[in-house]
């Protein structure tokens, strides 16, 4: 009996011990998993309010950077420009720029700039008159000139052909031709020169009536044949030259319409404006100018006109009207 009572007290005793050692490892499991838990929730708590602080933060500072940024562009001259940080920023600088081509060239309203390579700095008075609407004058067989005019401040065209006498055009309009020829020579083009620029009433009389006797025969009446001859020669004072703002200019033994398809044309044409010039007679405008097309026919109007007139694809009888309804 003692022995089977101390073989159950030691069994009780080790049951004792074995459940007292469970419960303390189940304590344990316990204290890890809630240890782990916290941790798990602690993270998630960090990476929530992390996310929650940074996107406000950053948006805040975007937008004090780009309010920064636009008022230093407006509060800024014209002619410096801010830096771009956002898109709200970019179009403040954007029309900042403009707004600096608008003030430092009237031409800016049409948007063109001007390149070239020649530095044009001592005929930018010419190209460019202080009175833009000097030369503006429009001469055809609507608006005539008197038989008595004659323009001031003549002088002798020095892109004059070598085998003729001087020709003449007025001051301003000389200044700028030399300049543009100077600056086709950068292109290859050296070989155009002036035939014709400033002619007297007398002179343009003669003219016409010589071309109405050329061509007199082929026609029933003389009416016939001065309406012909005037799309050719103009009538004494409709005629340009007597302005002396025009020239004729090609590199052939006379005037051709062929000379417009030459690389030498082309270029003219498209760059007149830069130096204040218009191709004057041009082939799609014969309708409204009733002159036949002359591509070696370049009349002076200052750089403003000539590049206003360029953009909308007018020639000036044109762009007169379309300045009246202005």
């Amino acid at each position: 009996m003692n022995q089977q009572n101390r073989g159950r007290s030691t069994q009780t005793r080790n049951s004792g011990k074995k459940k007292k050692g469970n419960a303390t490892m189940s304590i344990f499991t316990l204290l890890i998993v809630l240890v782990i838990a916290v941790m798990i929730i602690v993270f998630l708590a960090v990476m929530i309010n992390g996310n929650d602080t940074s996107d406000p933060g950053t948006s805040d500072v975007s937008s004090d950077a780009s309010q920064s940024d636009t008022s230093r562009i407006e509060s800024t001259p014209a002619s410096t420009s801010g830096t771009s940080t956002g898109s709200s920023t970019s179009e403040s600088t954007d029309t900042s720029v403009a707004e600096s081509a608008d003030e430092s060239d009237d031409t800016s309203e049409v948007g063109t700039k001007y390149t070239y390579k020649t530095d044009i700095t001592a005929y930018l008075w010419a190209i460019e008159p202080e009175n833009r609407d000097a030369y503006l004058v429009l001469v055809n067989s609507e608006s005539l000139l008197s038989s008595t005019y004659i323009p001031t401040n003549l002088t002798d065209v020095r892109y004059t052909r070598s085998d003729r006498n001087a020709r003449l055009m007025v001051e301003s309009a000389e200044v700028a031709l030399y300049a543009f020829l100077k600056e086709a020579a950068e292109y290859d083009i050296d070989d155009v020169t002036v035939t014709s620029a400033y002619r007297s009433y007398s002179e343009q009389s003669y003219l016409f009536e010589n071309k109405v006797s050329n061509i007199l025969s082929s026609y029933n009446t003389r009416e016939e044949a001065e309406a012909a001859a005037a799309r050719v020669v103009a009538r004494p004072g409709t005629s340009e030259h007597q302005t002396g703002l025009v020239c004729d200019m090609h590199n052939m033994s006379s005037a051709q319409q062929s000379f417009g398809k030459t690389e030498a044309a082309k270029w003219l044409a498209e760059n007149a404006y830069k130096f204040g010039f218009i191709l004057r007679y041009e082939e799609d405008k014969q309708d409204i100018t009733n002159i036949i097309y002359e591509p070696w026919h370049f009349r002076f109007v200052g750089r403003y006109h000539a590049t206003q007139m360029k953009e909308l694809d007018m020639c000036l009888e044109e762009y007169v009207e379309y300045l009246k309804n202005q």
